[in-house]
């Protein structure tokens, strides 16, 4: 048996965990040898989807995710966007505020394409303010050894291109050119 991700269909502005362990997917009979006396010596019965390990429940929440957060601002013009910067120095999420036209696309690749580069485009600035022993810090250096891994500019270096960093670290669906050739 095995499991997939679809990461397109996860909305990540719920709270989703991923807990690592072992689970029965049928019933059958263990056997209790080399358990302690406490188990017996009779086999165990297992019904399907017990656990036979569990681990610790983790928090699952992608790097993209902890750049932006999606909001409705009603106040906004038609299909307008703003961006805030993270609520304290722990904080990478940048909020993006979209008016009550594009609020109900914020699951869209370009509306998360405009709120990343809005993001990147102002890490230069948030990453000098970042505590140094924070989960934002923490992210901050996966997220430059990622760029770097890539030989793209990062917000300390004087080439840094905001929108080459987020199209690169979420890059845009290509173009299906048969359907354009078509038209």
């Amino acid at each position: 048996m095995s499991a997939s991700w679809d990461d397109a269909k996860i909305n990540y502005d719920r709270h989703l965990f991923i807990i690592p362990g072992l689970l029965a997917v049928r019933p059958f009979h263990l056997s209790t040898d080399g358990l302690t006396d406490l188990w017996g010596t009779e086999p165990l019965a297992v019904s399907s989807g017990t656990w036979l390990a569990r681990g610790q429940v983790h928090p699952l929440k992608p790097l993209r995710s902890s750049l932006v957060k999606f909001r409705k601002d009603d106040d906004l013009p038609v299909g307008a966007m703003r961006i805030s910067g993270p609520p304290d120095r722990d904080s990478l999420t940048h909020t993006v505020w979209l008016a009550a036209d594009v609020y109900p696309r914020r699951t869209e690749r370009e509306i998360w394409h405009a709120g990343l580069i809005a993001a990147f485009a102002m890490l230069p600035t948030i990453a000098e303010q970042v505590n140094e022993d924070s989960d934002a810090q923490t992210l901050l250096d996966d997220l430059a050894d990622e760029l770097r891994e890539k030989n793209i500019a990062v917000w300390t270096d004087e080439d840094y291109d905001a929108a080459l960093a987020a199209s690169v670290f979420e890059p845009f669906q290509p173009a299906n050119l048969a359907e354009e050739d078509a038209e």
